[in-house]
């Protein structure tokens, strides 16, 4: 039997990365995206057969609906949902406005939390029952320069563990991966300024970046059904950074 995916953020950066790695190794993989240009972005995933673009802001309750009623209608569950949609803004403390603040924390935040909650029921009848949050590495080592990025980041592990109490009434399995500075399209910038090089030096035991695979693979462990006694933990992808 075919298993579900539904990654939120999947057209760019880790997400895409980890929706072509899921379709690869047989899974129906549902990306959503929210801007019309992220569909453009998918446009070479989407030639992968196992692959469905579908437009969702995770903001948005009248799309997540729409969304909700896709997947019962087709399947009646999700085996996997990855919480990947996310934003950040590269503010010094001095530099956060109230605007800035609070779009962090409802985007990476708030909204996950609300958006999961919608979707649970759909996780709880399946037959994998997992939920991954895509935290950060900034949650864990707290910096060095997003402040509200690192609070929110933080706080998914948080709620990833309280959730994990919830979950093993349901029999899901909720985990959390925390990757580092990971080499994508989204961090090319940071690498091109050399700002990247030099935060990775002075923060991780292997002195290098990490690579997409690296994430999705961790995800792919998480959601191996042979692993069924890990919950509420927290992989850190991240080179030794929180060391």
């Amino acid at each position: 039997m075919t298993k579900v995916a539904l990654i939120t953020g999947g057209a760019r950066g880790l997400g895409a990365s980890m929706a072509m790695d899921l379709a690869e190794n047989g899974w129906q993989v549902y990306a959503t995206y929210k801007h019309d240009r992220s569909a453009l972005e998918l446009q070479n995933l989407c030639l992968h057969k196992n692959i469905i673009k579908i437009k969702c802001d995770i903001e948005n309750s009248h799309e997540i609906e729409k969304l909700k009623d896709l997947l019962q209608t087709k399947y009646g569950f999700i085996d996997a949902l990855v919480n990947n949609a996310g934003i950040n803004y590269r503010e010094t403390m001095w530099e956060i406005t109230e605007d800035s603040w609070d779009s962090i924390l409802n985007t990476n935040l708030k909204h996950q939390f609300f958006f999961t909650r919608k979707l649970w029921e759909l996780v709880k009848v399946s037959k994998l029952k997992r939920i991954v949050f895509i935290s950060s590495a900034a949650g864990q080592y707290h910096g060095p320069k997003t402040l509200h990025y690192a609070v929110a980041k933080a706080a998914v592990i948080s709620m990833t563990k309280v959730m994990a109490r919830y979950g093993s009434e349901d029999g899901i399995f909720v985990n959390a991966i925390a990757p580092g500075l990971i080499e994508t399209d989204q961090t090319k910038d940071e690498f091109a300024s050399g700002a990247a090089d030099a935060i990775i030096k002075s923060t991780t035991l292997l002195g290098r970046h990490g690579y997409p695979q690296d994430v999705s693979s961790a995800l792919r462990f998480l959601l191996d059904e042979r692993q069924t006694y890990m919950t509420g933990q927290v992989l850190s992808v991240s080179g030794g950074a929180i060391l």
